[in-house]
């Protein structure tokens, strides 16, 4: 069911009016099978994974807040499990082709086994929800979850097509009362939809084709061309998925529910730095709080890195990493890029702090002055 169907949208306007007319109980039991029905519209086996990674979160959180000497266990279980799906079903072909040709390289050739799986709907969204959880409840940050409500959170129906990733410890609070129909929330989501279907089909879905059309034949058009169309590129990326983004919180504002917004004028950014703050906040965020700060370090140090090249040397296992180390001297790795991208920040220095506040009061001088009535 694609959201710019009409069956989501006949979907959408059935279920906010049913969702209204309920109480607090029965707005999380319709939320859940609404959220299995569009889930499980794409393919029965889509929602039957949903239910897998549910009752499995569910079952190692109540381990975690109930037995002081299995909570640790529980804990690294899950996310074990949680990894295990993930990697089966959205990475396990990459990797096996990956190593098959790596083999190649040393003159062993065979036929990697490949899986014939669709990727299920959401997966990567309700995935990483479920590690969040179940770490934030080890360390008490957040209250365990009864069924429902953890149910809920994982299958929230408006981001399973593309996120963002919801945090228990923002949502969970938002289950305990009854949503009220408010013409507030109803205007301000509507207008996230409206802008949100506007870079989606106008902006993005215009310049695809466009984009696609240098990218199927580079040796047909100019460095110029090739140029302009990257630049295209970026505007598309950002389009489709800022635009998927705040559609999704639009819906849920509508409903009452409050999602972070995932995409903060990253193109307006004034460093490198700052663009990855702006950018897929949420994922972003994730990656900081449960990858990089829990990297392992020596004994006696303290958790923090100088800059990009450390992270890169703790995951590379390497003492450092030094600047003048290649793309191909790291075999693939993307240090050199961002290395070289670090060093153009150093020597030029960062866009001026004032610089997206100038260039929005330009924006607004721009604008017809409002005529009276």
């Amino acid at each position: 069911m694609h959201f710019l169907s009409e069956s989501f949208l006949l979907f959408a306007l059935a279920f906010g009016v049913l969702f209204f007319l309920l109480d607090g109980l029965g707005q999380k039991v319709l939320l859940l099978v609404g959220s299995y029905y569009f889930c499980g519209s794409q393919s029965w086996l889509f929602a039957a994974l949903l239910a897998v990674s549910t009752l499995m979160n569910y079952g190692a959180g109540v381990v975690i807040h109930e037995s002081e000497k299995w909570r640790h266990t529980a804990m690294w279980a899950g996310i074990v499990a949680n990894v295990a799906l993930l990697g089966v079903f959205k990475y396990f072909n990459f990797f096996s082709e990956s190593f098959s040709q790596g083999l190649g390289a040393f003159g062993v050739h065979y036929s990697p086994a490949v899986l014939k799986l669709a990727i299920p709907l959401g997966l990567s969204f309700y995935t990483l929800q479920g590690i969040s959880y179940l770490v934030d409840l080890r360390e008490g940050k957040v209250e365990r979850a009864g069924f429902l409500d953890y149910a809920v959170y994982a299958s929230f129906w408006p981001k399973f097509v593309a996120g963002p990733i919801i945090r228990a410890r923002s949502f969970l609070p938002q289950l305990r009362s009854r949503r009220r129909f408010q013409w507030a929330n109803f205007y301000l989501g509507v207008e996230s939809i409206i802008y949100g279907l506007f870079l989606k089909t106008t902006l993005s879905d215009y310049l695809a084709p466009q984009v696609n059309k240098v990218y199927a034949s580079p040796e047909a058009y100019g460095a110029a061309d090739a140029m302009l169309a990257t630049v295209f590129f970026t505007f598309q990326v950002y389009g489709d998925f800022a635009g998927y983004s705040l559609v999704v919180i639009g819906i849920a504002r509508i409903f009452g529910y409050s999602v972070r917004p995932n995409f903060r004028r990253p193109l307006f950014a004034t460093s490198i730095v700052d663009f990855w703050t702006r950018w897929h906040i949420s994922l972003s965020s994730w990656l900081r709080d449960y990858v990089f700060r829990r990297l392992p370090v020596a004994q006696g140090e303290q958790r923090e890195w100088r800059d990009v090249s450390d992270i890169y040397a703790t995951i590379l296992h390497v003492p450092h990493v030094e600047p003048d180390q290649t793309f191909d001297g790291l075999g693939g790795d993307s240090l050199a890029f961002v290395q070289v991208s670090l060093a153009l920040e150093q020597l030029l220095g960062d866009v001026p702090d004032d610089w997206e506040s100038k260039t929005v009061a330009r924006l607004d001088e721009l604008k017809p002055a409002p005529q009276g009535f």
